[in-house]
Order: C-alpha cells, then structure tokens, then sequence
C-alpha cells in the first residue's frame, strides 16, 4: 500500500453472553487502538446487535428466543463505543437503504432480507453478530460487503468487505 500511510487491523472475538462485558472489553480496544497513529481497521465475531439491523418483527423474535431460553432480553448499543475511534461499520454503509432517512446513524438495514445481513447461526440465521470496521475516510465511495449465505464454513457465515485505502485521508 505504497503511499497510504499506517493501517492497523485488529480482530476481536467478544463475550457472546452479557452485553455489559462487551462494554467492558469494548472499552479496552477502544484503550489499546485510540493511540495508534493512522487509519484503524476492526473485524470480528463481536456478538453484539445494532436495534437498527432488525425490524419489529425479527426484533420481537429475538426476544422470544431470549425468553424461551431464559435469558436477559437481547442487548444493543455497545458498538456505540467505537464512535472514540471514528470507526464506521462498513455493512451497514454498504448496505443502507436508499429508502432510509439519510439521518439515521446507524444506517438502518432493517428492510434487507435476513438472507442478506444475518450472518449466525449458520443452521438458523437470526443475528447480524460479525462485523468490520473501519475509519470513516475509507468509506467515501464503492464500498461493498455480503454475506454469503450460500456457503457454510461454520457456525456463522462468511462476510466479505471490500473497499479503498486512500492514499490521503
């Protein structure tokens, strides 16, 4: 990447129980990354829902789930911390709506197929837990990300990002 400065690309895998702890280990990468020099890259299994993936519907079914099982209603709002490190998901830039208020920050992804953003489980799709993040320089233009539902490599399907490193942010 000739000319494009520092990039550093960090992988997380965060507790799949209690949102409390994501915020908890959220709070540390956001510690360990906010001194970095350059442009920051953050990929992984984070576990962690953003209300605006779902509508009322899948949202109402996951809290059925939660109940069924007896645990804690499904949490949201810890990937909000990332906003310290000017990361921006780059699903949901890639996959907004044009029909969604241009205001809505998250970009809502409410109104996609649960085929095309739900990426575990592999035998039940019901969440959209992996996600990338990147600076919000990167962003400006012919971004792209799927999930590949047609493929099954796991207990989650594959999602690709694909998108520009300036050379200039």
């Amino acid at each position: 990447m000739p000319g494009s400065g520092e990039v550093t690309v960090a992988v997380t895998h965060l507790d799949h129980i209690a949102e409390a702890q994501r915020e908890v280990q959220l709070d540390h990468v956001v510690e360990q990354l906010s001194g970095k020099v350059g442009s920051l890259v953050l990929l992984g299994d984070a576990n962690a829902l953003t209300r605006s993936d779902y509508d009322d519907e899948q949202w109402k079914t996951l809290e059925d789930n939660n109940k069924k099982n007896k645990w804690l209603p499904p949490g949201h709002g810890c990937l909000s911390r990332l906003e310290a490190l000017d990361l921006t998901d780059v699903f949901a830039v890639a996959n907004s709506r044009a029909d969604s208020p241009a205001s809505t920050s998250p970009p809502s992804l409410a109104s996609l197929p649960p085929s095309a953003k739900f990426t575990a489980h592999a035998h039940r799709p019901l969440f959209r837990i992996d996600y990338c993040f990147a600076s919000s320089g990167y962003l400006r233009e012919g971004v792209s990300a799927r999930v590949h539902s047609d493929l099954l490599l796991s207990d989650h399907m594959p999602t690709s990002f694909d998108f520009t490193i300036p050379s200039k942010l």
